[in-house]
């Protein structure tokens, strides 16, 4: 049974890299690399598990499992996003991650592209700061 979603993370959002992230409610996510993709969220905490095809050393279709979980705090007004990870591992091997930083997500409906994130992100940057969060934009 997939879990019901929470309304407020559905939607389509653009990070500052310019990577779009469709949160839909049956609980698949799509963006420009990862493309399948599922996610689930728990209280602040959403997962995210990717599959991700490419060529190994031989030429032949290989694929790995990535899971990448973040601690995700929602702007006042649900247009803004930002996600601290808290690890990532690929095929079940944990990464190295920055635990200092985070990143801040737009809903789509705010900032359509680069231009409009770069100004708009201004608007909530200074909520992160009192937050306490490092943004990477």
């Amino acid at each position: 049974m997939i879990p019901a979603h929470s309304g407020p993370l559905e939607g389509d959002w653009v990070k500052g890299d310019g990577q779009f992230f469709d949160f839909n409610s049956d609980g698949t996510m799509t963006n420009e690399i990862y493309q399948d993709s599922s996610w689930t969220a728990n209280g602040d905490l959403l997962t995210t598990v990717s599959t991700v095809q490419y060529l190994d050393e031989n030429d032949y279709f290989a694929s790995r499992i990535i899971v990448q979980v973040v601690t995700y705090t929602l702007s006042e007004d649900g247009n803004a996003m930002w996600w601290e990870w808290k690890s990532v591992s690929i095929d079940g091997v944990e990464q190295d991650v920055d635990v200092n930083t985070c990143s801040l997500l737009l809903k789509e409906k705010v900032a359509e592209n680069n231009y409009e994130y770069s100004i708009d992100c201004l608007l909530y940057t200074s909520d992160a700061a009192d937050e306490g969060l490092g943004v990477d934009l």
